[in-house]
Protein backbone atom coordinates (compact mmCIF):
# COMPACT_ATOMS: atom_id res chain seq x y z
CA UNK A 1 0.00 0.00 0.00
CA UNK A 2 2.85 2.39 1.08
CA UNK A 3 4.18 1.72 -2.67
CA UNK A 4 0.73 2.20 -4.63
CA UNK A 5 0.44 5.63 -2.55
CA UNK A 6 3.79 6.91 -2.82
CA UNK A 7 3.86 6.60 -6.49
CA UNK A 8 -0.07 8.15 -6.82
CA UNK A 9 1.01 10.64 -4.77
CA UNK A 10 3.87 11.62 -7.33
CA UNK A 11 1.22 11.73 -9.87
CA UNK A 12 -0.53 14.23 -7.64
CA UNK A 13 2.34 16.73 -7.65
CA UNK A 14 2.79 16.43 -11.36
CA UNK A 15 6.20 14.52 -11.34
CA UNK A 16 5.35 11.41 -13.47
CA UNK A 17 2.42 9.13 -14.77
CA UNK A 18 1.20 5.39 -14.40
CA UNK A 19 0.64 5.36 -17.83
CA UNK A 20 3.22 6.77 -20.52
CA UNK A 21 4.84 5.79 -23.82
CA UNK A 22 8.22 5.96 -22.07
CA UNK A 23 9.63 2.61 -21.92
CA UNK A 24 12.69 3.96 -19.48
CA UNK A 25 9.58 4.15 -16.62
CA UNK A 26 9.69 1.21 -15.03
CA UNK A 27 9.55 0.28 -11.18
CA UNK A 28 13.12 0.54 -10.88
CA UNK A 29 13.89 3.80 -12.21
CA UNK A 30 10.01 5.32 -12.10
CA UNK A 31 11.41 8.43 -10.00
CA UNK A 32 14.15 9.61 -12.40
CA UNK A 33 11.85 8.50 -15.69
CA UNK A 34 10.74 11.90 -17.06
CA UNK A 35 7.15 11.97 -18.75
CA UNK A 36 6.95 12.69 -22.16
CA UNK A 37 4.93 16.26 -22.42
CA UNK A 38 2.89 15.08 -25.25
CA UNK A 39 1.91 11.81 -23.64
CA UNK A 40 -1.46 10.87 -25.16
CA UNK A 41 -2.71 9.07 -21.92
CA UNK A 42 -0.94 11.98 -19.20
CA UNK A 43 -4.52 13.96 -18.28
CA UNK A 44 -6.61 10.55 -18.49
CA UNK A 45 -3.79 9.24 -15.99
CA UNK A 46 -3.59 11.65 -14.07
CA UNK A 47 -7.57 11.87 -13.10
CA UNK A 48 -7.58 8.14 -13.17
CA UNK A 49 -4.65 8.19 -10.48
CA UNK A 50 -6.71 10.90 -8.75
CA UNK A 51 -9.59 8.58 -8.15
CA UNK A 52 -7.45 5.33 -7.01
CA UNK A 53 -5.82 7.79 -4.52
CA UNK A 54 -9.02 8.64 -3.14
CA UNK A 55 -10.00 5.20 -2.95
CA UNK A 56 -7.06 4.28 -0.93
CA UNK A 57 -7.44 6.75 1.69
CA UNK A 58 -11.32 6.50 2.04
CA UNK A 59 -10.50 2.96 2.50
CA UNK A 60 -9.12 3.83 5.83
CA UNK A 61 -5.53 3.65 4.82
CA UNK A 62 -4.33 7.30 5.95
CA UNK A 63 0.07 7.40 6.12
CA UNK A 64 -1.08 10.83 7.11
CA UNK A 65 -3.90 12.81 7.71
CA UNK A 66 -5.31 13.67 4.83
CA UNK A 67 -8.99 12.46 4.51
CA UNK A 68 -9.65 16.38 2.97
CA UNK A 69 -7.38 15.53 0.41
CA UNK A 70 -9.28 12.16 -0.68
CA UNK A 71 -12.41 13.92 -0.83
CA UNK A 72 -11.21 16.22 -2.96
CA UNK A 73 -9.29 13.87 -4.89
CA UNK A 74 -12.52 12.20 -5.41
CA UNK A 75 -14.51 15.25 -6.42
CA UNK A 76 -12.06 16.11 -8.98
CA UNK A 77 -12.00 12.50 -10.70
CA UNK A 78 -16.17 13.20 -10.66
CA UNK A 79 -16.13 15.95 -12.68
CA UNK A 80 -14.32 14.08 -15.58
CA UNK A 81 -17.58 12.82 -16.46
CA UNK A 82 -16.60 9.60 -16.54
CA UNK A 83 -19.70 7.40 -15.07
CA UNK A 84 -17.39 5.06 -13.10
CA UNK A 85 -16.43 8.15 -10.73
CA UNK A 86 -19.23 9.56 -10.59
CA UNK A 87 -20.87 6.52 -9.19
CA UNK A 88 -18.13 5.83 -6.53
CA UNK A 89 -18.56 9.46 -5.21
CA UNK A 90 -22.44 9.89 -4.87
CA UNK A 91 -21.99 6.76 -3.67
CA UNK A 92 -19.51 7.68 -0.57
CA UNK A 93 -21.91 10.75 -0.25
CA UNK A 94 -24.82 8.92 -0.21
CA UNK A 95 -23.66 6.11 2.93
CA UNK A 96 -22.20 9.12 4.19
CA UNK A 97 -18.46 8.35 3.86
CA UNK A 98 -18.34 11.53 2.97
CA UNK A 99 -20.24 14.72 4.52
CA UNK A 100 -20.54 17.88 2.82
CA UNK A 101 -19.87 20.91 5.48
CA UNK A 102 -23.43 21.93 5.54
CA UNK A 103 -24.54 18.06 7.09
CA UNK A 104 -22.24 18.08 9.37
CA UNK A 105 -24.70 19.54 12.04
CA UNK A 106 -26.91 16.53 11.07
CA UNK A 107 -24.30 13.73 11.33
CA UNK A 108 -22.98 15.27 14.60
CA UNK A 109 -26.31 14.91 16.22
CA UNK A 110 -27.14 11.57 14.56
CA UNK A 111 -23.82 10.52 16.79
CA UNK A 112 -24.39 12.06 19.94
CA UNK A 113 -28.27 10.60 19.45
CA UNK A 114 -26.48 7.03 18.53
CA UNK A 115 -24.00 7.30 21.52
CA UNK A 116 -27.15 7.74 23.88
CA UNK A 117 -28.92 4.45 22.43
CA UNK A 118 -31.46 6.69 20.20
CA UNK A 119 -30.15 4.81 17.01
CA UNK A 120 -33.71 4.65 15.22
CA UNK A 121 -35.05 8.60 15.96
CA UNK A 122 -31.51 9.38 15.05
CA UNK A 123 -32.00 7.85 11.87
CA UNK A 124 -35.12 9.12 11.47
CA UNK A 125 -34.04 12.22 12.12
CA UNK A 126 -30.82 11.95 9.50
CA UNK A 127 -33.07 10.60 6.70
CA UNK A 128 -35.42 13.21 6.76
CA UNK A 129 -33.17 16.25 6.87
CA UNK A 130 -33.06 15.82 2.79
CA UNK A 131 -29.24 16.19 3.16
CA UNK A 132 -26.99 18.33 0.52
CA UNK A 133 -25.45 15.38 1.00
CA UNK A 134 -27.89 13.14 -0.85
CA UNK A 135 -28.75 15.90 -3.21
CA UNK A 136 -25.52 15.67 -4.62
CA UNK A 137 -25.56 12.28 -4.34
CA UNK A 138 -28.38 11.92 -6.56
CA UNK A 139 -27.25 14.74 -8.77
CA UNK A 140 -23.95 12.44 -9.60
CA UNK A 141 -26.15 8.91 -9.65
CA UNK A 142 -28.39 10.91 -12.55
CA UNK A 143 -25.50 11.64 -14.42
CA UNK A 144 -23.57 8.71 -14.18
CA UNK A 145 -27.09 6.67 -14.58
CA UNK A 146 -27.88 8.91 -18.09
CA UNK A 147 -23.99 7.71 -19.50
CA UNK A 148 -24.67 4.27 -18.78
CA UNK A 149 -23.28 2.95 -15.54
CA UNK A 150 -26.15 -0.24 -14.37
CA UNK A 151 -25.39 0.65 -9.95
CA UNK A 152 -26.34 4.18 -10.83
CA UNK A 153 -29.44 3.67 -12.45
CA UNK A 154 -30.79 1.87 -9.74
CA UNK A 155 -29.22 3.53 -7.12
CA UNK A 156 -30.97 6.85 -8.13
CA UNK A 157 -34.26 4.98 -8.79
CA UNK A 158 -34.37 4.00 -5.69
CA UNK A 159 -33.98 7.83 -4.46
CA UNK A 160 -36.69 8.67 -6.66
CA UNK A 161 -38.61 6.05 -5.12
CA UNK A 162 -38.35 7.17 -1.89
CA UNK A 163 -37.62 10.72 -2.03
CA UNK A 164 -33.47 10.90 -1.03
CA UNK A 165 -32.29 14.25 -2.18
CA UNK A 166 -34.88 14.20 -4.64
CA UNK A 167 -39.12 14.83 -4.69
CA UNK A 168 -40.61 11.44 -4.55
CA UNK A 169 -41.64 10.35 -8.42
CA UNK A 170 -42.16 6.75 -8.76
CA UNK A 171 -43.17 6.89 -11.97
CA UNK A 172 -40.00 8.21 -13.07
CA UNK A 173 -38.13 5.69 -10.66
CA UNK A 174 -39.64 2.80 -12.30
CA UNK A 175 -37.72 3.87 -15.38
CA UNK A 176 -34.64 3.61 -14.11
CA UNK A 177 -35.25 0.61 -12.49
CA UNK A 178 -36.42 -0.76 -15.47
CA UNK A 179 -33.11 0.17 -17.41
CA UNK A 180 -31.04 -1.20 -14.67
CA UNK A 181 -33.28 -4.75 -14.58
CA UNK A 182 -32.66 -4.65 -18.35
CA UNK A 183 -28.85 -5.00 -18.22
CA UNK A 184 -29.12 -7.63 -15.56
CA UNK A 185 -29.28 -5.89 -12.09
CA UNK A 186 -30.72 -8.33 -9.39
CA UNK A 187 -32.24 -5.83 -6.84
CA UNK A 188 -33.91 -3.46 -9.83
CA UNK A 189 -35.00 -6.88 -11.10
CA UNK A 190 -36.95 -7.25 -7.99
CA UNK A 191 -38.53 -3.89 -7.54
CA UNK A 192 -39.56 -3.63 -11.01
CA UNK A 193 -41.53 -6.51 -10.86
CA UNK A 194 -43.07 -5.56 -7.42
CA UNK A 195 -43.79 -2.13 -9.32
CA UNK A 196 -45.52 -3.95 -12.04
CA UNK A 197 -47.63 -6.73 -10.17
CA UNK A 198 -50.80 -4.94 -9.43
CA UNK A 199 -51.00 -4.21 -13.02
CA UNK A 200 -49.61 -6.34 -15.33
CA UNK A 201 -48.60 -10.11 -13.43
CA UNK A 202 -47.08 -11.79 -16.68
CA UNK A 203 -44.52 -9.12 -17.00
CA UNK A 204 -44.16 -8.58 -12.97
CA UNK A 205 -42.73 -12.40 -13.13
CA UNK A 206 -40.39 -11.92 -15.90
CA UNK A 207 -38.46 -9.32 -13.48
CA UNK A 208 -39.15 -11.94 -10.79
CA UNK A 209 -37.55 -14.45 -12.90
CA UNK A 210 -35.22 -12.47 -14.21
CA UNK A 211 -33.94 -11.69 -10.11
CA UNK A 212 -34.13 -15.34 -9.03
CA UNK A 213 -32.07 -16.50 -11.51
CA UNK A 214 -29.54 -14.68 -9.34
CA UNK A 215 -30.98 -16.43 -6.26
CA UNK A 216 -33.01 -13.07 -4.91
CA UNK A 217 -34.95 -14.50 -2.00
CA UNK A 218 -37.73 -12.60 -2.13
CA UNK A 219 -38.14 -13.31 -6.05
CA UNK A 220 -37.53 -16.89 -5.55
CA UNK A 221 -40.66 -16.89 -3.15
CA UNK A 222 -42.69 -14.78 -5.66
CA UNK A 223 -41.99 -17.31 -8.66
CA UNK A 224 -42.83 -19.88 -6.19
CA UNK A 225 -46.04 -18.35 -5.29
CA UNK A 226 -46.97 -17.88 -9.03
CA UNK A 227 -46.37 -21.21 -10.19
CA UNK A 228 -48.30 -22.80 -7.28
CA UNK A 229 -51.27 -20.65 -7.58
CA UNK A 230 -50.92 -20.75 -11.69
CA UNK A 231 -50.71 -17.05 -11.65
CA UNK A 232 -49.88 -15.82 -15.43
CA UNK A 233 -48.15 -19.48 -16.29
CA UNK A 234 -49.19 -22.73 -15.85
CA UNK A 235 -49.44 -24.43 -12.41
CA UNK A 236 -47.17 -26.50 -11.67
CA UNK A 237 -45.78 -27.63 -7.90
CA UNK A 238 -43.18 -29.26 -8.32
CA UNK A 239 -41.43 -25.81 -9.87
CA UNK A 240 -43.28 -24.26 -6.47
CA UNK A 241 -41.75 -26.54 -4.43
CA UNK A 242 -37.96 -25.54 -6.24
CA UNK A 243 -38.53 -22.50 -5.82
CA UNK A 244 -39.28 -22.41 -2.22
CA UNK A 245 -36.63 -25.00 -1.19
CA UNK A 246 -34.15 -21.98 -3.14
CA UNK A 247 -35.22 -19.54 -1.31
CA UNK A 248 -35.33 -21.25 1.89
CA UNK A 249 -32.06 -21.85 1.56
CA UNK A 250 -31.16 -18.00 0.40
CA UNK A 251 -32.81 -16.88 3.54
CA UNK A 252 -36.68 -15.94 3.04
CA UNK A 253 -38.46 -16.90 6.21
CA UNK A 254 -42.10 -17.24 4.38
CA UNK A 255 -40.22 -20.56 2.04
CA UNK A 256 -39.42 -22.10 4.86
CA UNK A 257 -43.37 -22.34 6.03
Amino acid sequence: KEKIFHYLKMTDNNQNYLCTDNPAQSNENLEEAKPDVNDKYREKTYIESQFLLSVILLSGYRPYNIEKAAIEYLEEAAKSEDPNYQYFYALMLYIKKIVLQSDKEVVDYFKIQENQGNIDNAYFTAIKNNSDNFKKAAEYFRKAADQGNVNSMYFYGYMLFVGDGVKENTKKAAKYFQKAADQGHMYASYIYGSLLEQEDQAKALKYFRMAADKNHPDALYKCGIYALKGLSTQQNKQDAAEFFKKGAEAGNIECIF
